[in-house]
């Protein structure tokens, strides 16, 4: 209770402090340590360690620096334990003040205050600038009492990619390879993961060789974005037979063996067919992946294969269509505005006018609200096509959704009312209204 806060064991505290952080409510840690201050409980190191896990959260530098400045005061701040340290470091880190932060580590080590662990250096060279992290990289390449491990080049490996910088982090595996490190599938997972996002597909061909050289097995998650990464750069060819080796390799196995192809690797493979525009393979993963069990799977293959289909073949996207809602698939509202849009455009638009009405009959029945072109398309369908309960309905949906009527599909609505007297009044009356309000 607040009233009486001593009566909360140190323990206490630090474990909802650190409910607090998990439930990313930093704010709720530091008036916790407020409470712990008045009880005396404030050096606790396992309190101190949530409150800068919280300072880490809130990314506010000024803060951090007046934390420290009390914490300085504690007489037991000189021989706080290691992992106190690395959580003001984090927390340096999070505010971006990397100089003081290496700096930080230099002036415990050579203080002879404690002797920085290589995981503290690893999390610096993962989250600092690249300038720092070269120079915290070379340090520990010469320094005998702390050398880097494998976890030191996966840090500056994935530091360099997330600047874009492949030629770079390649050129650290090299090095790796140099300084006698063995690489492990961590290493190759992460090279996958980097690359995977590059122009150049021949880093994979390099990464596919080496793993054979260290005999080690590639994961599902390797597989999947070296399948992308080829996937990407238009080398299709490499993309399927790397699916489709791991594939026949992954039935071919007897025992426990992990599964390599998952639905994300199909998603990867059918991207690069997207990408080259083959819509016959498209239509073929799906069968494939409806037969594999990974439904879950369908509805992305099923999206990105309509919208591919939507520009080059309308009557095939709507089969696609069908066929996505006979796998209970439930299209999404960007589904049915493609289905929608590339029958309404197309030549036989004429044709079609029976189905888009059953599109928009459905929208309008699962509360989907379509966008304001796909309305003036099937409007003008139905006006061509003299439709006038269609266009009615439409109409009043558009209303209801506050879409303004184009004011040539007015006129040639008053022109259809001179035919036909199901174009009441009141709706006539509707649409003006719409005008003097939009």
């Amino acid at each position: 209770p607040a009233s009486s806060p001593a009566m909360i064991s140190k323990e206490g505290y630090r474990l909802v402090m650190k409910e607090c952080n998990r439930s990313n409510k930093p704010d709720l840690t530091l008036e916790l340590f407020a409470e712990c201050e008045k009880s005396f409980l404030a050096e606790y190191p396992r309190i101190l360690i949530q409150l800068f896990r919280a300072l880490e959260m809130k990314k506010d530098k000024e803060l951090l620096y007046n934390y420290i400045e009390k914490i300085k005061q504690f007489k037991e701040y000189p021989m706080l334990p290691e992992n106190v340290y690395q959580a003001i470091v984090g927390a340096m880190c999070a505010c971006e003040d990397f100089e003081n932060a290496y700096q930080l580590l230099e002036n415990y080590s050579d203080e002879g205050i404690f002797e920085p662990s290589i995981y503290m250096y690893n999390d610096m060279i993962a989250a600092t600038d690249l300038k720092t992290a070269k120079e915290m990289f070379q340090f520990l390449r010469g320094h005998h009492v702390t050398p880097p491990n494998a976890d030191t080049y996966h840090s500056l490996i994935k530091r360099y990619g997330t600047f874009g910088k492949y030629q770079s982090a390649f050129m650290v595996f090299k090095q790796l390879e140099r300084d006698e490190v063995p690489p492990t599938r961590a290493t190759f997972r992460l090279l996958a993961n980097i690359f995977a996002d590059s122009t150049d597909s021949r880093p994979i061909d390099i990464i596919i060789d080496k793993m054979k050289e260290w005999n080690i097995q590639p994961d599902s998650q390797i597989i999947e974005r070296m399948v992308y990464a080829y996937s990407n750069t238009g080398e299709i060819l490499k993309a399927r037979k790397l699916f489709y080796d791991t594939l026949k390799f992954q039935y071919g196995q007897t025992g426990n063996i992990m599964k390599m192809i998952t639905g994300k690797t199909y998603v990867s493979l059918h991207h690069g067919y997207i990408l080259v525009g083959d819509i016959d393979e498209c239509e073929e993963l799906i069968k494939e992946v409806r037969n594999s069990g990974l439904e879950d799977t369908l509805y992305t293959l099923y999206g990105k294969t309509i919208t591919l289909c939507a520009e080059a073949d309308p009557l095939r996207a709507f089969s696609l269509f069908q066929k996505m809602k006979e796998d209970k698939i439930i299209p999404t509202n960007q589904n049915y505005i493609d289905v929608i849009c590339a029958l309404a455009t197309d030549t036989n638009r004429i044709a079609y006018c029976d189905k888009l009405n059953n599109l928009f009959a459905e929208t309008e029945a699962m509360s989907l609200t379509l966008n304001v072109q796909t309305f003036h398309r099937l409007l003008n369908v139905f006006l061509d096509d003299n439709q006038t309960k269609h266009v009615c309905a439409l109409i009043r949906s558009m209303i209801a959704h506050n879409i303004t009527v184009p004011r040539k599909a007015y006129e040639r609505l008053l022109l259809l009312r001179e035919r036909d007297d199901r174009v009441d009044e009141t709706l006539l009356e509707s649409i003006k209204q719409s005008y003097s309000t939009f």
